[in-house]
């Protein structure tokens, strides 16, 4: 018999579990990559940002089980200089990692924001404003079949209503066929240009008034 859950704001002292549940599900991404003292300030800077939707299914009162973040598009810009300096100690503790084309482009990109240089535009589908973007959600492997997923992105678009959003986004890859599932399954769309295989693709839900 499963035991009961309760989803709460996620705090500092969750971070570490979220940490173990991102790094098993989405083990070789760049993120992960660069390591656990990364990941911690990543999923920080989301309890601290000013709009944040970041909470956690948790069971008995302590043990995370899921996870999911999101901000209002436009969260990159200030996310990528405040942990610039987290990166770059990251990558100067493991040297091989400047040698991975992605992350050495995420370092100069972030170097750019740092000195105000400009941007390389990156063209994302258009949706009404403003945009709720879902960064992140993830369900320890084990609580896969208990449905945290679906309650996980319920209150993403609760929140996301609550802060007067007009539509919602996400990628994912293409692969991902899991998370695709759950999207589908909770009203998402894809996009018609479904990226190149090895490239994301969007997914998005427009928010209605009721």
């Amino acid at each position: 018999m499963h035991s009961e859950l309760d989803f709460v704001p996620l705090t500092e002292d969750f971070i570490p579990q979220v940490v173990d549940i991102h790094s098993q599900a989405f083990a070789g991404q760049m993120n992960v990559r660069l390591g656990k003292k990364y990941l911690f300030y990543f999923f920080k800077w989301f309890i601290n940002y000013p709009y944040p939707i970041s909470n956690v299914a948790i069971e008995n009162g302590k043990y995370v089980r899921g996870y999911v973040i999101g901000a209002p598009l436009g969260y990159e810009i200030a996310l990528n200089r405040d942990l610039f300096w987290v990166t770059a100690g990251c990558i100067i503790s493991r040297p091989s990692l400047w040698f991975m084309q992605n992350i050495r482009g995420v370092v100069i990109g972030r170097l750019k924001i740092l000195v105000g240089l400009p941007q390389t535009k990156v063209q994302y589908p258009q949706l009404p404003s403003p945009v709720a973007s879902l960064v992140g959600i993830g369900v320890a492997p084990h609580y896969q079949k208990w449905g945290i997923g679906n309650q996980l992105m319920q209150i993403f678009e609760e929140k996301s209503k609550l802060m007067q959003m007009k539509s919602m986004r996400l990628s994912v890859y293409p692969d991902n066929q899991g998370a695709r599932h759950l999207y589908e399954k909770c009203g998402w769309s894809a996009f018609s240009n479904v990226a190149s295989s090895g490239k994301a693709m969007f997914y998005y839900k427009l928010i209605t008034s009721s």
